[in-house]
């Protein structure tokens, strides 16, 4: 599978205005709108204590990668596929996309592209 292709749109939340970022659920409403009912999305991010609050509420597939370097030490959130490398990254998404019967067209992945902590 094409990994790059799941990237489309990139939603930037620093360019959406002050206040508003990941935890926030505008991004997420700007990927549901874009596809329109009937997708199903995956969320990927690295900090289970607020990467993970709207795509939770709006039923999103969620995949937390806990890097053995990484800063945030937390539970993951209930339902998280939780990975520690590349690979797994990649053959857990590979999976959501199977279990859902989809193509990667169809399949929306939204990964965190805001720095800030």
């Amino acid at each position: 599978m094409m990994h790059g292709d799941w990237l489309d749109p990139v939603i930037l939340t620093g360019a959406l205005g002050d206040g508003i970022d990941k935890r926030r659920p505008e991004p997420f409403d700007i990927i549901e709108r874009h596809f329109g009912p009937g997708h199903q999305f995956a969320y990927v991010g690295d900090n289970s204590a607020k990467d993970f609050i709207h795509p939770a509420r709006l039923g999103w597939g969620m995949i937390q990668v806990q890097r053995p370097e990484r800063v945030h030490i937390a539970a993951p959130a209930v339902g998280t596929i939780v990975v520690s490398d590349d690979g797994e990254l990649f053959a857990a998404i590979d999976d959501f996309i199977r279990s859902y019967g989809a193509t990667e067209k169809q399949t929306s992945l939204a990964t965190p592209n805001d720095t800030r902590r």
